[in-house]
C-alpha cells in the first residue's frame, strides 16, 4: 500500500522512467556513505522520494521472505507445488519486476515463474542438501537495466536471493528428512510385521513343544510311579517267598536233618563196636553243620526275629549280627511305637538299616553306629548315624545311575513311594547322618489301578 502523501507517480514510476532517473536519486548515497547535501526544496523531495522509493524495495524483499516462508510451512502437499507458488514470489520482489522472471531448480525438477525466459542478466544462488542434491534460484531480467552492485542487481538483491535459496534448502532438507523418517518407519513396520510373523510361528511351535514336553513329563512321571510301585510290590513279594523258603528251610529240611540226626545217634548207640563208629561220627559231624548252615541261611533270607519278635528286636538283632562279623559298636535307640507300623514300613526300615549297615562296613571305615527309631506326628522316624571317613555329597548326586550307590537309590526309591522321605548329611572325614521318615499307616495302591487310571487318560 503506498502512502497517502507520496507524490503522484512517485513509487510506482515505470521502469523506464526509473532507468532515466537521476542517478542520485537511483543511488542516494556517494562513495563515502553520506547523504548529498540538500541545499533547496527540490533536493530534499528528491532525496524524500528516494527514501520511499529504498524502504518500498525493502517491503517488497520482506513480503518475499514472508510470502515464501508461509508457501514452505506447508508439510502436507507435494514439493512441485509449493515450489511453483515459491518461484511466483520471486519476481515481484526485484527492483524491476515489469521485466523479472524467475526459476527454481532443483536434481532433475525445474520450476518457472510466468512468461520465463532466459537472458544475459542473471543473479543466481545455489544450495546443496545434506543428502547431496544440488539445487539453483536464477533470476533474470529480460531486457538491460542500470548498473548497480551486481550489474543491474542491487547489493540487497543477491542477500534476497541467498535467502530464498538458503530457505529452499532448509525445507527440502525437511521433505527429505520426513520422507526417510516415514520409509524408515515403513521398513520398521514391515519388520516388525515379518518378525511378529515369525514369533508367532515360534511361539506356536514353542507352545507345541511344551505341551508335548508336558505329556512326556506326565508319562515319565507315571512311569516312575509304576516303577517304584512294581519295586515296592517285588519287594514285599520277595520278602514273602523269602519268609516262604526260610519257613521250608526250616519246616521241612532242618526238620528233616534234625530227624536223621537222631536217627544216625541211635544207629550210633545201636551199632557199638561194629567197625562203623568212625563212619558214623561223621556223618553225624556233617549233619551237624548241615543243620547250623540251614538255620544260618533260614536267617539270612527272613530273620524270623522281624516277624516273632518285631522292628526293634530285628533292629537289634541286626546290630549285634554286625558287630559280631565286623566288630562295630552298635547302640540302638528305640521304644515299641515302631510296632504299631504297618508290616510294609518295618520291612522297609529293616531292610534300609542293613543297607545303611552294609555301606558303613563297605566304604565308611567306622568303629561306632547309633541308630534311632522314634514316632513323631504319625510318622516313624530313623535315624542313622556313624564317625565313618563321610563323603562328598555331590559323588552321589546321581543315585540310580552308579552302581555301587544302587543300594541307597533303592532305599530311597522304596521310602517315596510309601510317602516318605530320605535325606542325608555328610562331610569327607565327619561321618554320615542319615535321616528316614515313613508314615506309620499307608495304604498301597496296585498296580492295576495304576495302569487302569493311564488307560482312562
Amino acid at each position: 500500500m503506498e502512502p497517502k502523501d507520496a507524490g503522484p507517480g512517485v513509487g510506482a514510476l515505470p521502469w523506464r522512467a526509473m532507468m532515466t532517473a537521476p542517478a542520485r536519486l537511483r543511488r542516494g548515497r556517494d562513495r563515502t556513505g553520506s547523504m548529498p547535501p540538500i541545499d533547496d526544496g527540490a533536493a530534499r523531495r528528491e532525496v524524500g522520494a528516494k527514501i520511499l522509493y529504498d524502504l518500498r524495495e525493502r517491503v517488497k524483499e520482506l513480503t518475499a521472505l514472508h510470502g515464501t516462508a508461509r508457501v514452505l510451512q506447508d508439510d502436507l502437499r507435494p514439493i512441485g507445488e509449493l515450489l511453483g507458488e515459491a518461484v511466483a514470489l520471486i519476481p515481484p520482489a526485484w527492483q524491476y519486476p515489469e521485466i523479472a522472471c524467475a526459476r527454481i531448480v532443483f536434481d532433475e525438477s525445474e520450476m518457472c515463474s510466468a512468461s520465463f525466459a532466459v537472458s544475459p542478466w542473471r543473479q543466481s544462488a545455489e544450495f546443496r542438501t545434506a543428502s547431496g542434491k544440488a539445487g539453483r534460484i536464477d533470476v533474470f531480467y529480460a531486457d538491460s537495466a542500470p548498473d548497480s552492485a551486481e550489474g543491474p542487481f542491487l547489493a540487497e538483491e543477491r542477500n534476497l536471493i541467498n535467502s530464498l535459496a538458503e530457505m529452499l534448502r532448509s525445507f527440502l532438507e525437511r521433505r527429505e528428512t520426513q520422507r526417510a523418517l516415514q520409509a524408515a518407519h515403513a521398513e520398521l513396520e514391515r519388520r516388525v510385521a515379518e518378525r511378529t510373523v515369525e514369533l508367532v510361528s515360534v511361539n506356536r511351535e514353542l507352545q507345541d513343544e511344551i505341551t508335548e514336553r508336558k505329556r512326556k513329563e506326565e508319562r515319565i512321571g507315571f512311569y516312575r510311579e509304576r516303577l517304584r510301585s512294581l519295586a515296592a510290590e517285588l519287594s514285599l513279594a520277595e520278602e514273602a517267598e523269602r519268609r516262604t523258603i526260610a519257613s521250608d528251610l526250616h519246616d521241612h529240611i532242618g526238620q528233616a536233618l534234625t530227624t536223621l540226626k537222631m536217627k544216625v545217634v541211635e544207629i550210633q548207640r545201636s551199632m557199638a563196636f561194629s567197625g562203623y563208629e568212625q563212619t558214623l561220627e561223621e556223618m553225624r559231624t556233617l549233619l551237624d553243620q548241615t543243620i547250623r548252615t540251614t538255620r544260618s541261611l533260614t536267617v539270612e533270607i527272613s530273620p524270623p526275629v522281624l516277624y516273632e519278635l518285631g522292628l526293634v528286636p530285628a533292629i537289634q538283632w541286626l546290630g549285634d549280627q554286625f558287630k559280631r562279623k565286623h566288630g562295630l559298636a552298635i547302640d540302638v535307640h528305640a521304644d515299641d511305637t515302631g510296632e504299631q507300623a504297618d508290616e510294609v514300613v518295618r520291612i522297609t526300615v529293616f531292610k534300609a538299616v542293613r543297607e545303611f549297615l552294609v555301606n558303613t562296613v563297605k566304604h565308611g571305615c567306622a568303629h561306632r553306629v547309633s541308630v534311632d527309631v522314634r514316632p513323631s506326628a504319625g510318622q516313624l522316624v530313623v535315624r542313622y548315624r556313624d564317625d565313618g571317613v563321610g563323603f562328598d555329597p555331590r559323588a552321589v548326586e546321581g543315585l540310580g545311575v552308579r552302581t555301587d550307590a544302587f543300594g541307597l537309590f533303592n532305599v530311597r526309591e522304596r521310602c517315596e513311594y510309601l510317602g516318605g522321605r530320605v535325606g542325608f548329611e555328610s562331610h569327607p572325614g565327619r561321618g554320615v547322618d542319615f535321616r528316614m521318615e515313613l508314615p506309620l499307616k499307608v495304604q498301597l495302591q496296585r498296580e492295576g489301578a495304576h495302569a487302569g487310571a493311564h488307560h482312562h487318560r
